[in-house]
């Protein structure tokens, strides 16, 4: 079996019980359904360090086992906006360049380090898809807040609309949560007061009741504050007002 990306024979190796076709001319990966959940982030490592040439081709990629055409998963919380992974449709496996698997992993390793530390169980990796990881976990997470929501009267004021911020940093990695009452589309205002500087950044681009998102950009060092923003159906805005963040780092 060849390369989607350089085209080079790909090697069949065995890590952490699951077989991967590993390329290591460009250093990619090939994963079976479900096999990228299933490897430690030593693992990824492992893969990304097996490269001989840094080469990501233009071409349109293939899968390696039926020659389906690759298609970026998009849409998906589990996904760091700055990582790629391609699918194969037919037989729901992952291609995915070097970089991208060991950011993944890590940002993974991030999401389930944050539910552990605040005591809330965990499905399995053995049977969570790549696809519906971070929504199952964060059902999960969220689950206690519904008689909160339904005794919570309804309001205009986004104090009443969001339920526990938490913001959870490990490593370079920062990660935001909170829940809401009723679907919204959100965003986070990021105010550094030792810079000087305001960041936003797109939470929940879709109308959403869980909101998650994972950062590296922002410098948690300085003096922060945020402030949520929420959308509704209508397109009428509504702030939280500004609060310090409060980080709890791993």
């Amino acid at each position: 079996m060849f390369c989607p990306n350089c085209g080079s024979a790909m090697n069949l190796v065995n890590l952490d019980g699951q077989p991967i076709l590993h390329c290591s001319h460009c250093g990619a990966s090939f994963f079976e359904e479900n096999g990228i959940n299933r490897i430690s982030v030593s693992s990824a490592q492992k893969l990304a360090s097996e490269e001989y040439a840094v080469e990501i081709s233009g071409a349109l990629k293939k899968c390696p086992r039926d020659q389906e055409t690759l298609s970026p998963i998009q849409d998906n919380e589990a996904i760091p906006s700055h990582v790629t992974l391609l699918s194969c449709k037919k037989c729901k496996g992952i291609f995915v360049y070097p970089d991208d698997l060991l950011n993944f992993k890590t940002a993974q390793r991030v999401k389930i380090d944050f539910f552990k530390l605040w005591n809330k169980p965990l499905p399995s990796l053995r049977v969570v898809m790549v696809l519906s990881f971070l929504a199952v976990v964060s059902l999960s997470l969220f689950s206690s807040f519904n008689n909160f929501y339904r005794k919570t009267a309804t309001t205009t004021q986004a104090s009443d609309l969001i339920k526990n911020v938490y913001f959870f940093k490990s490593g370079r990695y920062l990660m935001v949560s909170f829940a809401t009452k009723t679907q919204f589309k959100s965003s986070i205002i990021f105010i550094d007061r030792t810079e000087n500087k305001t960041t936003e950044k797109v939470v929940s681009s879709d109308p959403k009741t869980i909101h998650q998102l994972t950062i590296t950009d922002v410098n948690t060092g300085n003096e922060l504050t945020y402030q949520i923003a929420l959308t509704d159906q209508y397109g009428k805005q509504t702030k939280l007002e500004e609060k310090k963040v409060i980080v709890t780092n791993q």
